[in-house]
């Protein structure tokens, strides 16, 4: 695929997820605890990639460098994610499950 390919397919990716959010058309079975389809979605990459970054979910969730913050900030306030500093780069934090 091309680069114009790629930036096409996620464009419509973005704004595909974008609608189902807006759109509420996604049951959420995680409604109950106070969590929405993209904080789940983040548990899960967190469970794929055992730890990463916010800039790693921003790029494979597509969401906005502040959504992703204050979803991070949720799930942390609920412990189902601890945020600690990397051992390569200490600037940079990492993210991990809990449990």
């Amino acid at each position: 695929m091309t680069m114009n390919t790629n930036s096409l397919i996620d464009t419509l990716r973005y704004e595909g997820r974008s609608l189902v959010r807006e759109l509420d058309l996604l049951r959420n079975p995680f409604k109950d605890i106070g969590l929405n389809v993209a904080a789940v979605h983040i548990l899960i990459e967190c469970d794929k990639l055992t730890s990463i970054t916010q800039k790693q979910l921003i790029d494979i969730l597509k969401l906005d460098k502040s959504y992703i913050s204050k979803l991070v900030s949720t799930l942390k306030d609920k412990n189902l994610i601890k945020i600690t500093p990397s051992v390569q780069d200490k600037r940079k934090l990492v993210i991990t499950l809990t449990k």
